[in-house]
């Protein structure tokens, strides 16, 4: 913790990110070794968007306080992959409709009417 006082003191984060540093890493040293720690299970803890989490975890390793000696793993639902393929569709779609316009402009009804979006 004092390493990230020091850090925090010549730093020019705001305020309100230097405490979610400080809880974060709190709440992950308040954990003890055993058990890993999720960036879900942290947001729902702390009252933050994974998204301010995972900042929040990535400049600790960027500051050198947390390490990555552990692996990170990923559980990806069925719905979800569904939803990924769905999106990526779109986009291949979406790309190969724009790589073969000779515009750089494209209106959003022109794109509407490519029924990209459709299932």
């Amino acid at each position: 913790m004092e390493k990230l006082h020091t850090f925090l003191d010549t730093s020019n984060f705001e305020e309100e990110y230097k405490q979610r540093l400080i809880l974060v890493l709190q709440t992950i040293l308040g954990r003890g070794k055993v058990n890993a720690v999720q960036v879900d299970e942290l947001a729902h803890l702390l009252g933050y968007k994974k998204s301010d989490i995972s900042d929040a975890i990535h400049q600790l390793k960027e500051i050198e306080i947390l390490g990555n000696s552990k692996d990170l793993s990923l559980e990806v639902y069925i719905n979800s992959m569904e939803q990924f393929r769905t999106i990526a569709k779109i986009e291949l779609s979406l790309y190969t409709y724009l790589h073969s316009l000779h515009s750089t402009q494209v209106t959003i009804k022109e794109l509407n009417e490519q029924h990209f979006f459709k299932s």
